[in-house]
């Protein structure tokens, strides 16, 4: 999977309620199960970071259509299973001692 988010880029995330937040993409990162995962920093003031599973959708309908090369963009997941989610915060937690240091 080759994904397009680069660390230190600003997205937008929208949520279903209409809201939307701006977020700093912190790290992209493979957790042990094999899959990518972001870690998204929502407030630069704060030590507080939501993380999402990554999934790219290429859109192979409309290129044949077009004939075009098919265009892939990543879609955000929300992190339901407890399981996953020790496991995405364990490898986050090893991206942070690896790439952050205390000033």
């Amino acid at each position: 999977m080759s994904v397009i988010l680069k660390t230190g880029e600003e997205i937008t995330l929208s949520f279903p309620d209409g809201k939307e937040k701006a977020c700093l993409v912190l790290a992209v990162f493979e957790a042990s199960n094999g899959k990518q995962y972001i870690a998204l920093l929502p407030d630069r003031r704060k030590e507080e970071a939501y993380l999402y599973r990554i999934r790219e959708e290429t859109s192979q309908d409309r290129a044949a259509q077009e004939g075009t090369d098919p265009l892939t963009k990543p879609l955000l997941e929300n992190i339901s299973d407890d399981v996953e989610y020790e496991i995405v915060t364990h490898a986050f937690e090893e991206w942070l001692a690896e790439n952050v240091t205390q000033i």
